[in-house]
């Protein structure tokens, strides 16, 4: 935040210098005016409509915190329909939505949304999270080429932007327990589970659990189900609804989850 408003102030900067040198005569008060004045209008207006957008989301944030997710929905898409500008409120309003398609299963529609925001340019501070999210809801689905390519964006992306560690975890567990890799999920979350613990918040260590008992439970027989179920009692009180939106397109882990936890 601090490196946006050096960066403003130097454009203000810039501009009434040169409203002042190249403006001739009479104009140059009026340039130097209309310079400074029109950015300062800009950032005013960006100001109110966020904090318009702000105030209409109430419904939608009050159907999120009931978990009437369809509800949510609804609420995004006629925020994004009152509030087309500016742009990237609008882009960030539909990478809201894309999280609400995916809870109802839905990848394909989160797939389609969130593509079509990082091709009209993405959401500052959050391009890193659209790429690791795309990467996700293809592995998800179990196409695994689009997940590698968007992993591999999602890494470059978070690099030089994201401080925290395990933030892409999610969706590099989920590529190589579809290519049946159990043994070296079950080996990374021996290595980084006490770090992930101390690092992620509970509500992002909750699927990443999930996924370590399920890779437990196919890659040792009735030795691993025995190891999966200390993770399945961390997580009570669960229910199938919590995670099957994460597999609605795989079916060996949609039978775990079936079979693990209550409906």
């Amino acid at each position: 935040m601090r490196a946006r408003w050096w960066l403003a102030v130097a454009t203000y900067a810039i501009a009434a210098m040169f409203a002042v040198v190249l403006v001739p005569g009479s104009w140059r008060w009026s340039a130097l005016a209309i310079a400074v004045g029109a950015p300062l209008l800009w950032r005013w207006w960006l100001h109110r409509a966020m904090a318009r957008h702000g105030v209409a989301a109430v419904a939608l944030n009050s159907a999120l915190r009931t978990g009437n997710f369809a509800l949510a929905e609804r609420e995004a898409v006629a925020l994004r329909r009152a509030f087309p500008r500016p742009r990237h409120v609008d882009r960030y309003a539909g990478y809201q939505l894309a999280q609400l398609v995916l809870r109802q299963g839905r990848l394909a529609d989160a797939i389609e949304i969130l593509s079509e925001i990082d091709r009209q340019g993405g959401v500052f501070g959050h391009d890193w999270s659209i790429a690791a999210r795309l990467s996700l809801f293809h592995g998800l689905r179990g196409d695994l080429e689009p997940a590698e390519r968007w992993f591999v964006e999602a890494q470059a992306r978070a690099a030089t932007f994201v401080p925290w560690r395990f933030n892409l975890a999610l969706a590099e567990v989920v590529i190589d327990l579809r290519r049946d890799k159990f043994d070296d999920v079950v080996t990374y979350f021996a290595r980084h589970w006490p770090e992930m613990e101390r690092t992620l918040t509970g509500e992002a260590l909750r699927p990443l659990r999930l996924l370590r008992a399920f890779a437990l439970a196919s890659v040792n027989g009735a030795r691993g189900a025995g190891a999966a179920s200390m993770h399945l009692d961390a997580l009570r009180p669960a229910r199938v609804e919590e995670f099957a939106c994460l597999a609605t397109e795989w079916p060996a882990l949609d039978a775990f989850i079936r079979t693990s936890l209550p409906s």
